[in-house]
């Protein structure tokens, strides 16, 4: 992984709805770049997690749930173990306020409000 590859990933995030503005939530990696830095698709924003706070990312909350229902088992096949991730994951597809538990109360939930606040302040006509 590296800086070039995180440009690479979020201008295929920008080329499968290049309508849309993106806000793609980063750790304190070395190889993902800050919001507003040269050579990031314009309707790209990056909202950086505090340094050293892996319980405020979302995606820990689902691999920890994906890691209990799949720890201690022995799978008969790849297509086993794909299914069973399926089985896993699928209500988070299916039922957003799944998604929604796991952004909780805090402050993920306060800083996308805060982005979305400003966001459309400085976009209105």
């Amino acid at each position: 992984m590296n800086l070039e590859w995180s440009h690479c990933f979020l201008q295929q995030l920008v080329d499968r709805d290049p309508e849309a503005t993106h806000v793609v939530l980063w750790d304190g990696a070395g190889f993902h770049p800050q919001d507003g830095a040269a050579g990031l698709p314009e309707n790209v924003r990056l909202l950086p997690f505090p340094p050293y706070s892996p319980e405020l990312n979302p995606i820990e909350g689902l691999w920890d749930q994906l890691k209990d229902h799949l720890c201690n088992k022995v799978f008969a096949s790849l297509k086993a173990m794909e299914k069973a991730i399926t089985d896993c994951l699928r209500p988070f597809w299916e039922n957003s306020e799944r998604v929604r538990d796991l952004i909780g109360q805090g402050w993920l939930l306060a800083r996308a409000q805060a982005f979305f606040r400003q966001f459309y302040t400085s976009t209105a006509v």
